[in-house]
């Protein structure tokens, strides 16, 4: 699997976006950040 960040950035960036929060920057995305997010996801179903 050929990992890019900044295509992983900029799809979490459209569903900040849709959620009406702030988009993230290249320096805050990491793994502990995604899965971060995914916790919140998980917590909102």
């Amino acid at each position: 699997m050929n990992c890019n960040p900044t295509i992983g950035l900029t799809r979490l960036n459209k569903v900040r976006k849709r959620a009406g929060a702030i988009a993230a920057t290249a320096t805050q995305f990491n793994l502990d950040y995604i899965l971060d997010e995914r916790a919140k996801e998980l917590l909102e179903e």
